[in-house]
């Protein structure tokens, strides 16, 4: 019994003593294993907002013409165009070649060739062709061949090889590639002008809506103090909750309009969708004199590029058909070909060279009588509709043009005179508002009285901003379609 309690005092000492070492391990490991003379400390790195640039309209315009994925692919297909129109030109210039081989036969001398050769192709029809033929097996035996080809009936003259190998119609098209890309970058401006118009009223507008929702919460503590008076009985107020609802929730929708409007005109410009950009609020609309109806169709049909690329496109169908009349001739060539040749034959070593010259010469006729052949008809008929049809896109583009004119003159017009009725209308709406409240203060007027009278004064801001807006637009639509919109903008388009 004795020695079972000593064997317990044991155990339990030798257990205390674990835990007290326990304790002091873990004190000591818990602590770092550097102290640092001073205290540490987290930083943290606070990113400042980017605050929103403002850009002007002539800027955002500047910028689209910089950015903007139309007009730089348009750009990128110019480098093209040029190029297709060197290709036409090339056609004609001198066209050279060398071609050689080496073969080598086991138990035989090698064998060399070394042909260069030179064609010429001339706008009045005439092929020429020169190939020397260099031949060098152990013998030298040098060859000239020229050969000089003249159409004399199909293919003749040099509308028709211009016509043939499309330069003339290559010409035209450089005309038009140009008009193309000036097209588009007049669209682009005309849509940078519009979408930052649009997103200049979007502003506008909520900055209104703000404003009348602080005008119906006003009226809506003065309803409460009434009520607490005993002058107007409490269900009242409720028509006011309802209007206060209405005008959060429009402001609401609102906000929306004007994100998406504001990523339209950053898509446009070729902007980030992260961009921070503000546009200026303040819409101004400076009146322009315009030139009067017949100067400005007279402009339209000089300048629109619409216009003028139907009248390219009907010069090029009338080559295409007549280049399709020429088809329908014989074919009548004269053809000359000279073959000179110099061999020097090597007999051996040390002995005498031997010379050869020989030569020959031909000229002949190749007539081609084309008998019923029905393709060829049906590719002048072809031509001949299209030329038709081109007449007619033609006329139909000088109508329209001179339609788009006097409707957009009516249009301009007509956006001045509701400039100065909107500002005559929201004078007058302030001015209704003010007797309204005054009215309603004295208890003379209705709840719904004023709200429509408040009601008026917002539609009436609005109106102005529209109505500038709408001038503005109806202007650039207007020297797009006479061509100086680019002029307008000082704008200046490297071909």
């Amino acid at each position: 019994m004795l020695a079972r309690d000593v064997l317990v005092k044991l155990l339990v000492k030798q257990l205390l003593l674990f835990i007290s070492s326990l304790a002091v391990f873990s004190a000591v490991f818990s602590q770092p294993l550097l102290k640092l003379p001073y205290p540490t400390r987290t930083i943290s790195y606070i990113k400042k907002p980017i605050k929103p640039k403002k850009l002007s309209l002539k800027e955002a315009v500047f910028l689209a013409l910089r950015f903007n994925p139309d007009v730089k692919n348009a750009e990128i297909q110019r480098a093209l165009d040029k190029f297709d129109l060197e290709l036409k030109y090339w056609a004609f210039t001198p066209h050279y070649k060398l071609t050689g081989s080496a073969n080598y036969t086991y138990g035989q001398k090698p064998q060399y060739d070394l042909t260069p050769e030179a064609s010429l192709n001339t706008p009045i029809g005439t092929t020429i062709g020169a190939k020397i033929n260099n031949q060098l097996v152990g013998s030298e035996s040098p060859s000239v061949d020229l050969s000089v080809t003249q159409p004399l009936l199909r293919g003749f003259g040099t509308q028709v090889n211009k016509d043939s190998l499309d330069l003339h119609n290559q010409i035209d098209q450089e005309i038009i590639n140009k008009l193309t890309l000036k097209s588009t970058v007049m669209q682009t401006v005309v849509k940078v002008i519009s979408q930052y118009l649009t997103l200049a009223q979007d502003y506008n507008t909520l900055d209104i809506y703000r404003e009348q929702l602080k005008q119906l919460m006003k009226t809506y503590e003065e309803y409460q103090i009434k009520i607490k008076a005993g002058k107007m009985p409490p269900r009242e107020i409720v028509q006011q909750e309802s209007n206060i609802a209405q005008q959060k929730y429009t402001i609401q929708d609102q906000l929306d309009t004007l994100q998406r409007d504001y990523h339209t005109l950053l898509a446009t410009l070729g902007l980030r969708d992260t961009t921070k950009i503000r546009v200026d609020r303040n819409v101004v609309a400076q009146l322009l004199p315009l030139p009067n109806a017949e100067k400005s169709k007279k402009l339209a049909l000089d300048n629109n590029v619409g216009y003028r690329q139907s009248l390219l496109a009907v010069k090029q169908a009338r080559q295409n058909f007549r280049y399709s009349e020429d088809q329908q001739r014989w074919e009548l060539n004269l053809k000359a070909d000279a073959t000179v040749t110099n061999g020097r034959l090597i007999k051996g070593v040390g002995q005498d060279i031997t010379s050869q010259s020989q030569s020959s010469r031909s000229v002949g006729l190749e007539l081609d009588i084309p008998i019923d052949d029905m393709s060829l008809k049906e590719t002048l008929m072809q031509d001949k509709v299209a030329l038709e049809k081109q007449r007619v896109t033609v006329a139909q583009t000088r109508r329209q043009s001179q339609i788009d004119v006097s409707t957009q003159l009516r249009s301009i017009d007509s956006a001045k005179r509701q400039i100065q009725q909107a500002y005559l209308t929201a004078k007058l709406a302030k001015e209704s508002y003010e007797i309204e409240r005054i009215k309603w203060s004295h208890s003379r007027s209705s709840n719904i009285d004023l709200n429509t009278a408040l009601g008026d004064v917002t539609q009436a801001q609005n109106n102005i901003v529209f109505a500038k807006i709408s001038y503005l637009n109806a202007l650039a639509q207007f020297q797009e379609t006479i061509g100086t919109l680019l002029d307008a903008w000082q704008i200046h388009i490297r071909y």
